[in-house]
């Protein structure tokens, strides 16, 4: 059945004329035309008696146009359009929440100056990882480590008002477990952005607890063996998770608030007034969950807030290998960092 002849492409059409003397796929080719965002012009010279079907789209477009289809009927322009840009998202964290991301900043670059030098280490006890040399760490390395890293804890808890409410036998109840804490988010981090793969655990200053084969005849068999147990639990622990997620450094700041205002001995320490400050880190962490993780952010929260009871179980672990491996004998540190532990 035929409904009449299009005046575009002078076929019969089988479908109602959506227009006076124009067809369904001549409106669609119409609306598609003015959607794009240009129309080349004609370099072939369509002639008006040639056969309509071998029109180019120019010349087809100005065909329906000298018709009286106008655009504007059809919802459409020909102005072409204005691509979009993706504007970043920004994460709207309070201020103080900010000043500990500056804090956290600061301190890490700190740490980089202890970081020791390729030139520094000995080629009769350094092993090589992916085209770079590295020196187990000594003593004297993990001395330094701890030191560092509880006074980079101590400074963080006493900017907020919770931490310097108590008084100082809670403060060291505290720093206990929150400064081993602390260390290890750090060393975590740092760890997963190495991202090797091996049986190493990297210190701040590059420096690193290893049971590697050089080592043999350095240490006892007993001691290798408790080193390759503590690397693998601190692995397991913190460098897979931290990788897996790939945690950042908005993140490591939730972790250590929350280690902080949370201690996993209430009490025996009693903290004061940290709903508030709770609430506010996690809203910070929900909030930059979602920018970074669209569609799954409120399960990478849930993650994230599940990852703290794994660094409490690896503090539990430090505390016990100090025990038994020599190089974490805390009789050999120095007194600041020996009073931290024993607290």
């Amino acid at each position: 059945m035929s409904f009449g002849h299009c005046v575009i492409c002078e076929n019969e059409s089988s479908d109602k004329l959506v227009q006076p003397g124009v067809c369904y796929k001549c409106k669609m080719f119409f609306l598609q035309s003015g959607h794009a965002r240009k129309m080349k012009k004609c370099k072939k010279q369509c002639k008006e008696d040639a056969d309509p079907i071998r029109f180019c789209r120019s010349c087809r477009l100005q065909k329906c146009i000298n018709a009286g289809m106008v655009f504007e009927e059809f919802g459409c322009s020909l102005k072409p359009r204005k691509p979009t840009k993706k504007l970043p998202k920004i994460i709207e964290m309070d201020s103080q929440f900010n000043c500990f991301v500056q804090l956290q900043t600061s301190q890490w670059n700190t740490n980089q100056k202890y970081t020791v030098c390729s030139s520094d280490v000995g080629a009769a006890k350094s092993f090589q990882i992916s085209q770079k040399l590295y020196r187990p760490a000594t003593p004297f390395d993990i001395n330094l480590s701890l030191h560092i890293g509880f006074r980079n804890a101590i400074d963080w808890a006493n900017r907020i008002d919770t931490f310097r409410g108590l008084n100082s036998r809670e403060k060291k109840c505290v720093t206990g477990e929150f400064g081993v804490g602390f260390i290890l988010i750090d060393q975590a981090f740092k760890n997963a952005q190495k991202g090797f793969a091996g049986d190493t655990w990297f210190l701040q200053n590059d420096s690193n607890i290893s049971y590697n084969s050089k080592l043999m005849g350095i240490i006892s068999k007993e001691e290798s063996r408790n080193r390759y147990e503590f690397i693998q639990e601190l692995l397991l622990m913190l460098k897979k998770p931290f990788q897996d997620l790939k945690i950042d450094a908005i993140e490591c700041v939730v972790l250590k608030i929350l280690l902080l205002l949370t201690p996993s001995y209430p009490r025996r320490v009693t903290v004061e007034d940290k709903d508030e400050m709770v609430q506010r880190c996690m809203l910070n962490l929900m909030n930059h969950s979602i920018d970074k993780s669209p569609e799954d952010g409120h399960v990478r929260y849930g993650e994230i807030i599940l990852l703290l009871g794994s660094i409490r179980s690896a503090v539990k672990v430090f505390y016990n290998y100090t025990k038994v491996l020599d190089i974490l004998d805390v009789s050999q540190f120095e007194i600041f960092v020996r009073n931290c532990f024993l607290t």
